[in-house]
């Protein structure tokens, strides 16, 4: 038999709950657990089992994870994904630097290779080593941020929300954080809310804001309005005209050299030409923008301008050719090992024949059913796959 690993206690966990002690001591927190009327709702704890816990040489039981979550007001599961997160990051072979400025590197490296698991680790080593408590929030919201691609999504609004009204958190930096508040709320199915979030991180962010920032931004808040508008049974003109002006403008912004960024833009620009009635022009750009995408190497804008213009085709009634566009993309995707991509794909294709009559609805949706507990965001597809199976349990 191989030899079982004693389990102890979650040093993440601890890090989190003597941050929400903050400079209270653990006596003093012993005490108010033991005062009226919090005794009549919680079970006590002592000083020294406080101090067990959060150096991470002991779990705190269910009890004692109630008591914690009442005494800080802070949600108790989201106090036990901390655990699951540690679990996350218990992976052979992580050699992780000592230096700041090279967990700095680092962290960027994986983030943009899609290497969560890595990035998660190194943005708890970043907090860990981090010299100012501005750079900690910062950290916090990254690991929130990575969070996300393992199915925490509601902790990690939470994490990103509280640390957008952290006192600490640098006001210089308060537009990125809103930011990537938006993105977690939108991950979540939050649409409404993100797009106001969204809204408020254009109004932080500085005028001398660098042309990369800027364009970002402009392109994330177009999205997610966007995003929300396609959710609505009448969309709102005035806010999809807004959003096209600032994809419009963050096209002026992007480098000529980042194809791909300027292909995603064209995108969210035909959907907001769609949702103004002007469906003719919408198909024609989102044409032109799947054949220059595929002409020019740039899988994930082709999938994503196929998957648009098919649902557009499928509104419009020309099934057959939506099916033939969607069955490209789904290939595509399965090539990349999009995960989100090949849901939305399945999805639509799970429509289109219901609505063709051809009898493969159920094979599509029983792949809708394997990817979909892969999918890191909850968009308006969704969201309507989530409403269609609860309506088949």
């Amino acid at each position: 038999m191989g030899k079982k690993s004693k389990f102890t206690g979650s040093k993440l966990l601890g890090a989190e709950l003597r941050r929400l002690r903050g400079d209270r001591s653990l006596a003093q927190i012993a005490e108010l657990s033991r005062c009226e009327p919090l005794s009549e709702r919680i079970s006590p704890i002592s000083a020294p089992a406080l101090s067990q816990i959060e150096t991470g040489v002991s779990f705190p039981s269910l009890d004692t994870l109630h008591s914690l979550a009442t005494l800080y007001q802070t949600p108790m599961q989201q106090l036990l994904d901390f655990v699951v997160q540690e679990r996350v990051l218990e992976s052979e072979g992580l050699d992780l630097p000592e230096d700041h400025e090279a967990v700095k590197s680092a962290f960027r490296e994986a983030f943009e290779a899609g290497r969560w698991r890595l990035a998660m680790a190194l943005a708890v080593r970043g907090e860990e080593l981090a010299g100012r408590a501005s750079e900690r929030v910062g950290w916090r919201a990254n690991r929130a941020i990575c969070m996300q691609q393992f199915g925490l999504r509601d902790d990690a609004v939470q994490i990103i929300l509280s640390c957008t009204s952290d006192p600490d958190a640098s006001e210089e930096h308060l537009y990125q954080l809103h930011r990537s508040l938006a993105e977690a709320l939108a991950s979540s199915g939050h649409l409404s809310a993100a797009a106001a979030i969204a809204t408020r991180a254009l109004e932080l962010a500085p005028e001398d804001l660098p042309r990369h920032w800027r364009w970002q931004l402009l392109s994330t808040r177009a999205r997610l309005v966007l995003l929300e508008n396609e959710a609505r049974e009448r969309p709102l003109p005035t806010a999809v005209k807004e959003a096209l002006d600032q994809v419009e403008r963050a096209l002026t912004l992007v480098p000529t050299e980042q194809e791909q960024a300027r292909l995603l833009l064209g995108i969210h620009s035909a959907i907001a030409w769609k949702l103004l009635g002007d469906r003719e022009r919408a198909a024609g750009e989102l044409e032109d923008i799947r054949s220059e995408a595929r002409a020019n190497g740039q899988p994930l804008a082709a999938v994503l301008a196929e998957i648009a213009l098919a649902r557009l085709l499928r509104e419009d009634g020309q099934l057959e050719e939506a099916a033939r566009i969607l069955q490209s993309a789904e290939q595509t995707a399965m090539d990349e090992s999009y995960v989100d991509e090949a849901f939305e794909a399945y999805f639509e294709l799970h429509l289109v024949s219901r609505a063709s009559g051809d009898g493969r609805h159920d094979y599509y949706l029983k792949r809708c059913r394997r990817y979909y507990p892969l999918v890191q965001a909850k968009t308006p597809q969704v969201l309507a796959y989530e409403k269609l199976a609860r309506s088949q349990a």
